[in-house]
């Protein structure tokens, strides 16, 4: 018994023990926070980051949100301002860096007042830089203010005011529902979505007045803090006002891109992000267009090189496909030399470029297997597939309440 008290004794002992050692490590680690003081600020140059909008009032954060992290940033007007008005007179800050790369904007007023405080820095003396990936309306208006700078492949994208509404009067008498509507007045646009089907003439005046007025308003902001910017021919004809300057346009700086770097040794590949339009196939013969049209003439030789070898390098699977040669995949494509589009012959490249389309080919290899022979797909009915299509069209054109196509034709 006197064993197990003796244990007991020596077990409370450094319970007690830990808990004064716990108890003096938390106090002394509270009272170095509380006595802790920041280092002091030097030179420098105060860097705002405005990953969002700015607001006159920032929205209450939900839980959701937090949890999720799904939650853009909101900037009070007021504190930013108030930031910019106290580094114009802090003789510590020398200059000051606005980061907009994941700026969303904040109207004309917001942007207006942000505007005013960045020009008074800059009469005080200190320089502002501007930095973004890209410029809109918004970014671009507050970055007037400032010195701009842009990413090398950054882009300046500027829509104007505008948007569009739906309508949803033929959906209300499709589903049998009517909507009474009790108004009074011209100008009375709220409801034309329960009553009507497209924009009235007396609202659509109303938004462009709108509109107008805040675009003109836009474009004076703009020009008393760039003077020299041409803002109503980049907005009227911007192919005109990028050759004003003496710079490549996109479509030029783009074939001129593609071209040096394939120059230096890197794969260039063609693709297309809507098969709908246009096909993998007719992408070197839409790029030797856009280059000739860009001044900048492209090869067919190399625009099948391109589509090729390019874009098997650009995958990664140049082991694989590419090119006609042992160990790689048989991906074959066979076109009819008895087609009149490629004749007569003479310029295989520039006519398998300019002219090969979809309808040329005879026989298609995937990987060694047959799946287009005689012009026809081997795989599919190729009938039976578009009689289904076409009277799965018709059926649905009949729910819609879509009318017979037009004649043609109108003589």
């Amino acid at each position: 018994m006197k064993f197990v008290r003796a244990i007991w004794k020596l077990l409370v002992g450094i319970k007690d023990v830990l808990v004064l050692l716990f108890m003096l490590l938390f106090f002394g680690a509270l009272y170095s926070a509380l006595s802790a003081k920041p280092a002091p600020v030097r030179d420098g140059v105060l860097d705002l980051s405005i990953g969002g909008s700015v607001v006159e009032q920032p929205s209450r954060a939900n839980w959701s949100d937090v949890a999720s992290g799904n939650r853009v940033g909101e900037y009070r007007l007021r504190d930013l301002v108030q930031a910019l008005d106290k580094a114009k007179d802090d003789g510590r800050v020398k200059a000051v860096a606005l980061d907009l790369g994941g700026f969303t904007g904040g109207g004309q007023t917001t942007i207006g007042d942000l505007a005013d405080a960045v020009r008074r820095v800059r009469a005080s003396g200190k320089p502002v830089i501007a930095y973004g990936v890209g410029y809109t309306d918004d970014s671009y208006e507050l970055a007037s203010a400032a010195s701009i700078w842009l990413d090398p492949l950054g882009a300046v994208l500027i829509a104007g005011p505008g948007g569009s509404n739906l309508y949803y009067k033929g959906l209300l008498d499709k589903l049998g529902v009517t909507a009474n509507v009790y108004r009074v007045g011209t100008y009375k646009a709220a409801v034309e979505p329960f009553i009507r089907n497209d924009m009235s003439p007396a609202a659509k005046q109303n938004a462009q007045a709108l509109d107008q007025a805040e675009l003109e308003s836009w474009k004076q902001t703009v020009k008393q803090a760039r003077p020299k910017a041409n803002v109503d021919l980049f907005l009227t004809n911007m192919n005109a006002a990028v050759a004003a300057t003496g710079a490549l346009s996109a479509m030029t700086a783009v074939v001129t891109v593609a071209k040096a770097v394939g120059f230096l040794g890197a794969s260039v590949a063609l693709g297309t992000d809507s098969a709908r339009q246009s096909t993998v196939g007719d992408a070197p013969f839409l790029a030797v267009h856009l280059a000739a049209e860009a001044g900048q003439p492209l090869a067919p030789e190399d625009a099948i090189e391109m589509a090729t070898l390019g874009a098997a390098r650009a995958a990664g699977l140049d082991r694989l496909v590419g090119s006609l040669e042992p160990g790689k995949r048989a991906d074959l494509v066979i076109r009819r030399r008895d087609a009149a589009e490629l004749g007569p012959g003479i310029e295989a490249a520039h006519q398998l470029v300019m002219l090969g389309h979809g309808p040329t080919a005879d026989t298609v290899l995937v990987n060694g297997q047959v799946v287009l022979e005689g012009g026809r797909s081997s795989r599919v009915d190729e009938p039976a597939v578009i009689a289904a299509a076409r009277a799965s069209a018709g059926r649905l054109a009949a729910r819609l309440g879509l009318g017979a196509p037009g004649r043609w034709p109108r003589v």
